[in-house]
């Protein structure tokens, strides 16, 4: 049992030491966007050229860092679950799966990226977005906050997030000594939790993807929504704040 209980906490120590580690190469990566956002590459405006393919890889790149950075810290807990559910089958592979897991779990967000950055050439090539990468049009906002709001209230945002708060039961994490089901169950994760935030992630293109502020607002409104113990008053006053901010801007 004392064999047991130590492959566990180094399992554990190591998981948890690579999501920090991850995270922090994150967010070391996006610190000069806010820094000095010509730090970061960035396509120029249509009317001046087209994208390139580097264009297309640069915004794509800094899309899935930027979720890395994000959905970790609110991803932690779940995958640190993983860990602890796979160490009790004592598979001796806990840690690898995990990783796997995790992997999983961000191929998710890499799908939301590279949407993202077909939106952010859509909004680019129409002349909505600034050099910022923030949304040039006041009506534009109004729409995106007042959608965002709403979205706070609907029962998909309820469901993924219920989803993504529930404890993992053994037999959710039954996938042997196979990387492959680890990889598709925390996909399987990874997609409710791009359910219950794509609308949140979306409002960046209203406040600024290179506004680092915006990014650790967002970061820590969605860790909390997973962590406390009642989020229902963060998320529909969350949802009410958007939209009187949304209704403003459409009447103004």
């Amino acid at each position: 049992m004392k064999q047991a209980e130590r492959l566990f906490s180094q399992d554990r120590a190591v998981v948890a030491g690579s999501l920090v580690l991850l995270c922090a190469l994150a967010w070391t990566w996006l610190a000069p966007m806010h820094m000095a956002p010509s730090a970061i590459p960035a396509p120029a405006p249509m009317h001046i050229h087209p994208w390139t393919p580097g264009d297309a890889w640069s915004v794509f790149l800094m899309w899935t860092i930027m979720m890395v950075a994000m959905m970790i810290p609110g991803a932690s807990p779940m995958v640190l679950e993983f860990a602890r559910a796979e160490r009790g089958k004592r598979t001796g592979v806990g840690a690898g799966l995990t990783l796997v897991f995790l992997l999983g779990y961000l191929s998710a967000w890499t799908s939301f990226s590279a949407i993202a950055t077909l939106a952010q050439w859509e909004l680019q090539r129409n002349g909505l977005l600034s050099m910022t990468m923030a949304s040039s049009s006041v009506t534009a906002a109004g729409l995106a906050l007042l959608a965002a709001g709403i979205f706070q209230f609907s029962r998909l945002k309820s469901r993924c997030l219920a989803h993504c708060r529930a404890p993992m039961h053994s037999s959710e994490s039954a996938v042997g000594h196979k990387p492959w089901p680890a990889f598709t169950m925390g996909l399987h994760h990874g997609l409710f939790c791009v359910g219950g935030c794509w609308v949140l992630m979306a409002l960046l293109f209203v406040f600024g993807v290179m506004n680092l502020y915006a990014v650790a607002l967002l970061t820590a409104f969605v860790l909390l929504e997973k962590i406390l113990p009642r989020p229902e008053w963060l998320t529909r006053g969350a949802g009410v704040a958007l939209i009187t901010w949304g209704l403003s801007l459409l009447v103004a």
